[in-house]
């Protein structure tokens, strides 16, 4: 059975796939078709987390959908309608595109306001687990998120269940961002840039906000999604953590999976149980129902809590299990060292290193301020490579915090972590950095643009640790002075003082 169940898994994924260049950003011709697009609706919505309703933001796809579904060479083609009062703009999260169809407000594109359509249109050159969210303030700590899967025309038609996991909170991102925020005022009064440094705490954290609950597809553990599947049928479970700035410990329970894609691109096959999954990132496993059939959660638990969620698969007839949101004991931080284990199928083609970029990760827990090279944004300082350039980027995490850095509109490839050499390692979009530990990427520069380059953690971006990788030769996008100061401003404790990095 065993035998059986790999046979067909490597044919699947094409083993022994020569390494080639990664995907290119274009248009096709899909900006001069005039077909009917689909729409990403956006709303006002309410959700019920243990018996008390909060307000969060609803994105609904073509009236009824809660996942965009793409198919790789087709036109994405899709409108964007804002029904809610605030202004917003939506992130096409890991896909290759042309450079102002990225969707993030005052870098690549204005926001959304209230009542306004937005169209998106190029050619989709990727397939795999992707998501859209909000890139615009900290509207992703209120769900405004979707899942979005880029099919493949011949993909095999294995049953395909989603598990988008979130981190909630009953209080208002403005709040928690002030309360993080809180000692910055006063303390601003009293510290200089030359003492800055010395305020860093040496014990690493691994949550810096305090969340209600954990939710799978929107649902605790409590009222989970149960799936009815067949016994001995192949189930691919699509993974994607769309939390706000949560890590993972992913647990299959009673079945045996085989990790065959993270961040959308195909890897070797590793056979599993458990895996860590950070904020943003995404993992496809299949998995094959026993013969006898039986009740399986698939339980996902945030580093360095007790608290759950989760999902259940079982085939029918058989009882749903009652469940809990918080297991017995605490579970310790996600690590990148799993990351040593992944090789790609479709690695870089071998090609010397052109620029290095060395890129310091910079923070201040004590007072919540974060940034890149000694620069926290806006007041950043670009990363300059040159089109057609292999790049290597070189990462330095100065912090006791572990960062999941997110280069838009690329792929890069996972080389070293804290000085061990990857062959072949996962071509992926976020890369899960880990407390005073050094890393390395590289990427192929042949999307021109001028492209953000942050931690996916929504706080850390928020306070500062964002850049942009900008082209030599492509301007730097200008927005009106006045609202680009409001919007920094939006949430309060942004003053400028001695505390924050240039």
């Amino acid at each position: 059975m065993r035998y059986i169940f790999y046979i067909t898994l490597f044919s699947f994924l094409n083993l022994g796939a020569d390494p080639q260049a990664p995907p290119t950003a274009t248009y096709g011709n899909c900006k001069g078709l005039s077909t009917t697009p689909t729409y990403l609706k956006i709303i006002e919505s309410k959700i019920t987390v243990q018996g008390k309703e909060s307000n969060v933001y609803g994105l609904i796809y073509n009236d009824d959908q809660n996942v965009i579904r793409k198919t790789k060479g087709d036109c994405f083609n899709l409108v964007i309608k804002n029904e809610t009062s605030v202004p917003t703009s939506i992130h096409w999260h890991g896909f290759v595109l042309p450079n102002v169809e990225d969707g993030v407000a005052y870098i690549t594109q204005p926001p959304i306001f209230p009542g306004q359509l937005y169209p998106y249109n190029f050619k989709v050159v990727q397939e795999g687990t992707y998501f859209a969210h909000s890139h615009y303030g900290l509207q992703e700590q209120k769900l405004m998120a979707i899942p979005l899967i880029a099919q493949s025309p011949d993909e095999p038609k294995y049953k395909n269940k989603i598990l988008c996991l979130e981190s909630f909170s009953f209080k208002e991102p403005e709040k928690i961002w002030q309360g993080l925020r809180k000692n910055f005022m006063e303390a601003s009064k009293e510290v200089t840039l030359q003492t800055k440094s010395s305020l860093l705490p040496t014990k690493p954290t691994l949550n810096d906000v305090y969340y209600d609950a954990f939710l799978c597809n929107h649902k605790t553990l409590e009222d989970p999604d149960v799936w009815i599947v067949e016994p001995g049928e192949i189930v691919r479970l699509r993974f994607i953590n769309a939390s706000a700035s949560s890590g993972f410990h992913i647990d299959l329970g009673e079945l045996s999976g085989s990790l065959i894609a993270v961040d959308g691109n195909n890897i070797q096959p590793i056979d599993l149980k458990t895996f860590p999954i950070a904020t943003a990132q995404r993992a496809d496993i299949l998995v094959r129902i026993p013969n006898d059939g039986g009740v399986f959660p698939v339980i996902a638990q945030c580093q360095g809590t007790q608290m759950l969620t989760g999902a259940i698969l079982k085939t029918k007839n058989e009882p749903t299990p009652k469940m809990s949101s918080m297991a017995t004991q605490t579970v310790g931080a996600i690590s990148n060292q799993f990351e040593k284990k992944l090789h790609a199928i479709d690695p870089l083609l071998p090609k010397k290193i052109d620029r290095t970029l060395n890129v310091s990760l910079d923070g201040n827990m004590a007072y919540y301020v974060w940034g890149m090279n000694g620069h926290s944004w806006p007041n950043y300082q670009p990363l300059i490579v040159k089109e057609g350039e292999r790049v290597e980027i070189v990462f330095t995490n100065n912090t006791p915090m572990a960062h999941p850095m997110h280069l838009h509109g690329h792929i890069f490839q996972v080389t070293e972590i804290n000085g061990d050499p990857i062959n072949e390692g996962a071509m992926r979009d976020v890369l899960l950095v880990m407390p005073h530990q050094s890393a390395k990427i590289v990427f192929d520069a042949n999307n021109p643009g001028f492209w953000a380059f942050h931690c996916h953690m929504l706080y850390h971006s928020w306070g500062g640790l964002m850049t942009v990788i900008q082209y030599e030769g492509v301007d730097s996008p200008t927005f009106n002075s006045e609202a680009l100061f409001y919007y920094s401003s939006s949430y309060g404790a942004r003053e400028n003082n001695p505390l924050m990095f240039k």
